[in-house]
């Protein structure tokens, strides 16, 4: 499932205006561990921005069925949860800095992030961490081995244009 969530997050998908602070351009998501149902696990993000231009928000949407941004059938997959633990870590901050989990419309599947809006250059390799290792502060994989799961990443050029994200809407 390691796989298809990397492949997932590399797929070319529909950009619409509110969801456009500057196109990610090869995209990543690296699990620490890709056992079904583990828990506190780590979940390396990775992009390079496309274009020069503002970020105060990036969404980070892991469906059950679709990676195309837009498409409704973003379901939560079996067991998966970013809300379990207490407190979800950020960390490893690099090429992006001043992000902050914010719990506005974050839900099991969606991690919405803000910070205060600065101008990020094009080409800017940019890579943070959910979790940490050790502790309890990490992410719960689906509960179904050999499972097929996609995630969104979503760069918004507002805090509250991340914060009024919701699944399957653009």
């Amino acid at each position: 499932s390691a796989v298809a969530l990397v492949s997932a997050a590399l797929v070319p998908a529909l950009f619409y205006a509110r969801a456009n602070a500057g196109l990610p351009t090869s995209r990543s998501i690296t699990l620490a561990t890709s056992a079904a149902a583990a828990t506190d696990v780590t979940y390396s993000v990775a992009f390079t921005t496309a274009t020069t231009s503002n970020i105060g928000g990036i969404v980070i949407d892991f469906c059950d069925a679709s990676p195309i941004i837009g498409d409704s059938s973003c379901g939560t997959p079996a067991g998966f949860d970013t809300l379990a633990t207490t407190t979800l870590a950020l960390a490893n901050q690099a090429g992006i800095t001043g992000l902050s989990i914010d719990t506005t419309n974050s839900d099991a599947n969606t991690v919405v992030l803000t910070r205060s809006v600065s101008s990020i250059s094009s080409s800017t390799a940019t890579s943070f961490d959910l979790g940490s290792s050790g502790g309890t502060d990490g992410i719960t994989n689906p509960n179904q081995g050999n499972h097929t799961f996609y995630a969104r990443i979503l760069t918004f050029d507002t805090g509250a244009g991340a914060q009024a994200y919701t699944s399957g809407t653009p």
